[in-house]
């Protein structure tokens, strides 16, 4: 994001099973600890609201 001059990265979350996060661990967690630049992260809607 730096490299291109972007102000802001917007990223989705997502759900994952907590074996799949202890495995895999968390791309938005990742991009989070790894960012020079602010980040929005917009969890999932839940379903029935």
């Amino acid at each position: 994001a730096q490299s291109n001059k972007y102000d802001l990265i917007v990223i989705s979350t997502c759900v994952q099973s907590k074996i799949e996060r202890f495995f895999l661990g968390s791309t938005t967690e990742k991009v989070i600890a790894h960012s020079q630049v602010p980040i929005f992260a917009i969890p999932p809607e839940r379903s029935g609201k």
